[in-house]
């Protein structure tokens, strides 16, 4: 009896613990939401600002918010268009929607120079869904403490302060808002990849999910070697603009360059000029503008062939593969996925059974880990085929490849590949004792 009253006295705890972590705490979270919006000096959210205007000593900025939801994007309409950086406009409209107020002046003087609103520090014009029309807030001179700034909305009577480091938040400029991108694309849309540096001109092809070097050698490229360039090129921001048309900025006749040709649109070029240690002088074909960015950028630019070729024997990640189908020493396996912590194993035509997924991850860790210490001529003879693997990842192109022995060496031949490739032995070594417990048993 005194077992069941615990057991009964426990799972009535557990509850009120759930409930208490589910319901209560929600709906404490909602109240300090409800509590900060009631503090705003305007009923608005930041996903509703639509347009915002910022007149101060920085000069006069507007940006516009086109499109819906996640699609959404921020743009500069003044002092002229393009597209505005997405974290600082995003900054901005959560800054002018969450200003809030230390409190309003009783009895304030009607002598309006004195806080410095007559010829105000900061003009913000905000239209903003929710609201009727377009809301000037005047920010003026500081207080006394220092820890606050008088504002004003126009066409209103009262004076309120607001917090200095709000002010902070809205005192942009066109430099502080302008998108530094020098391209904008995503990645992965890239198709292709041509680079002009001191090794010459050669092309990246992307097909069936794989980079390829162009030409007659096909051979598989650095995935990894190709993520940083796509990354670089799409991140890196500019340290500066300066005028293109400067001589001095290596910029003509230029031999150095990387185009991107898109799933649609494009190519987009962009060509570099003077280099020093850190930074390096680029414009977007088209541009008027030409940027100094970090030579980083430019890091893959003049290697040869041979240095993008892919350095792994199968480029996967052990996490997301799903299934694994091999033969080795007269021994075939089928592991297909089956759960989070489980893989189900089948030897030829046996019965299928249960591993756990460690064991299961970890030979593919060894094929992941195996690594190209050279390249055969195309079309070496690969020596005796020992065995053959073929590998399923999630978002990924199949994996294939056989394994050989070539006297002393342990070859591999990667589906698609023009020639060899020889690897350590550590790929057999983990296979061999695979072999001598498939299901981790004795693990």
């Amino acid at each position: 009896m005194q077992r069941r009253t615990l057991a009964v006295l426990a799972l009535l705890f557990l509850g009120l613990l759930a409930y208490v972590l589910l319901v209560e705490v929600g709906r404490e979270e909602e109240r300090e939401a409800e509590k900060a919006k009631a503090e705003q000096i305007l009923p608005i959210d930041a996903e509703g600002v639509t347009r915002i205007r910022v007149q101060g000593d920085k000069g006069t900025v507007g940006l516009e918010r086109r499109g819906e939801g996640e699609g959404a994007e921020w743009f500069l309409v003044e002092p002229y268009e393009a597209p505005a950086d997405p974290a600082a406009a995003r900054g901005l409209a959560r800054a002018a929607a969450t200003l809030k107020e230390q409190r309003v002046l009783d009895e304030p003087s009607t002598d309006t120079s004195q806080y410095g609103l007559d010829d105000p520090a900061l003009r913000i014009t905000l239209e903003a869904e929710g609201l009727e029309g377009a809301v000037v807030l005047a920010l003026g001179g500081e207080t006394g403490s220092k820890d606050g700034r008088y504002l004003r909305i126009e066409g209103e009577e009262g004076i309120r302060i607001a917090p200095s480091h709000q002010f902070r938040s809205l005192d942009k400029g066109i430099e502080d808002l302008r998108d530094r991108r020098i391209v904008r694309f995503s990645p992965g849309s890239a198709t292709g990849i041509t680079l002009s540096g001191t090794a010459g001109v050669l092309s990246l092809v992307k097909e069936g999910g794989l980079w390829r070097l162009g030409g007659d050698a096909p051979y598989r490229a650095a995935r990894a070697d190709v993520d940083d360039l796509l990354a670089e090129l799409t991140t890196t921001r500019a340290k500066r603009f300066v005028d293109a048309d400067d001589p001095a900025l290596g910029l003509i006749d230029t031999t150095r360059w990387v185009e991107i040709q898109l799933e649609s649109g494009g190519p987009v070029r962009v060509d570099f000029g003077a280099q020093e240690a850190d930074t390096v002088i680029a414009q977007v074909r088209g541009a008027d503008e030409a940027a100094e960015l970090s030579a980083m950028v430019t890091r893959t630019l003049d290697r040869s062939p041979e240095q993008w070729r892919s350095k792994e024997v199968a480029d996967i990640n052990p996490w997301q593969a799903s299934e694994l189908r091999f033969s080795y020493r007269e021994r075939s396996f089928e592991l297909l996925e089956d759960g989070d912590e489980a893989w189900t194993l089948r030897e030829g035509d046996g019965k299928p059974q249960s591993i756990d997924a460690p064991w299961a991850r970890e030979l593919l860790a060894a094929i992941d880990r195996a690594d190209v210490l050279g390249y055969f001529e195309p079309g070496a003879d690969p020596g005796a085929e020992i065995g053959r693997f073929e590998i399923v990842s999630e978002g990924h192109p199949r994996v294939g490849f056989s394994l050989h022995r070539d006297g002393a060496a342990w070859v591999v031949v990667v589906d698609g590949d023009p020639s060899p490739v020889e690897t350590s032995a550590g790929l057999a070594e983990s296979l061999d004792a695979f072999l001598e417990d498939p299901t981790g048993s004795e693990e």
